[in-house]
């Protein structure tokens, strides 16, 4: 029994790294312009197809593929800012609401143009197989995913908290007003923000393909889970997103092995409940 546990645990721990790292990019949005990007697992799913595509065409591993998916990703960002975004910062939540789903209908349904609604996944990835330690089966792929997702969001944080570039987005974060009279360029730093979010799920996006599946609507089951993680983490934290992250997926590892598999959303949404209901602003949401 205690073999099945660690299984769960080391499995709900590679997913949650997965669900972190997904939900970074998101909360780092939310934190610079109290925008939720609801089509944020479309950009997700966008960066699959990105990987797979190259797969496809070049026979070029996501592994190998990741950085210009990533740099793709990145310049869809800054695309959907300048053209989108910035034009509805200082309108209604509920404009900014249906701007962000309005552009996730959309990137489905050119996905679905492009790339048809077949399910598309790697059938030879370079990461696939499994480790076996002390008789404990680890998938290679999510190992390798879940090392690279924990190097990505510390990674962040170094750069938001200990440079300078990093300063100058948490002053935005607190008072945009107060730091474009200190000279801090704000349109910058929101451009910046929409490009540092995207290419987080480019990368996301990448090493997902190497053992999951892509079809035009599976962003939407990740950015679910991803709101679910930035709400239980606190809005605006990147430490709360990522720590959420790991709960979120060993609370689904655990309910889908002694659960019928329907009931694991249903236990997430409950957890969320139970600890929104305890802190209001999550676990690690900032005070205002």
């Amino acid at each position: 029994m205690s073999d099945v546990i660690i299984q769960l645990v080391l499995s709900g721990i590679l997913w949650g790294s997965v669900y972190a790292l997904i939900a970074s990019g998101l909360t780092l949005i939310y934190s610079m312009m109290s925008i939720i990007n609801f089509a944020h697992g479309d950009l997700l799913m966008l960066a699959m197809y990105f990987a797979f595509t190259f797969f496809l065409k070049f026979n070029i591993d996501p592994i190998y593929s990741f950085p210009v998916v990533i740099i793709l990703l990145g310049v869809v960002g800054f695309i959907i800012y300048k053209i989108l975004i910035r034009r509805v910062i200082e309108a209604p939540m509920f404009a900014q609401v249906f701007c962000t789903f309005g552009l996730g209908v959309f990137i489905q349904g050119l996905a679905q143009f492009i790339w048809s609604p077949i399910y598309r996944n790697i059938p030879t990835p370079v990461l696939s197989g499994v480790w076996r330690i002390m008789g404990i089966s680890v998938s290679k792929s999510q190992v390798i995913t879940a090392i690279v997702a924990i190097s990505a969001a510390l990674l962040t944080y170094i750069f938001i908290t200990k440079t300078k570039t990093g300063w100058s987005m948490l002053a935005v974060s607190q008072d945009s007003e107060a730091a474009a009279l200190m000279g801090i360029p704000v349109e910058k730093i929101y451009s910046l923000t929409w490009i540092l979010g995207a290419a987080l799920i480019g990368l996301a996006g990448s090493f997902m393909m190497e053992f999951y599946y892509v079809y035009p609507t599976v962003g939407t089951v990740f950015s679910n889970i991803a709101l679910i993680t930035i709400a239980l983490g606190g809005f605006g934290s990147i430490e709360g997103a990522f720590l959420a992250g790991l709960i979120v997926g060993v609370v689904e590892s655990f309910s889908g092995f002694f659960l019928p598999s329907m009931l694991k959303p249903v236990i997430v949404f409950s957890l969320y409940l139970v600890v929104i209901t305890v802190r209001p602003k999550g676990l690690l949401g900032r005070v205002s």
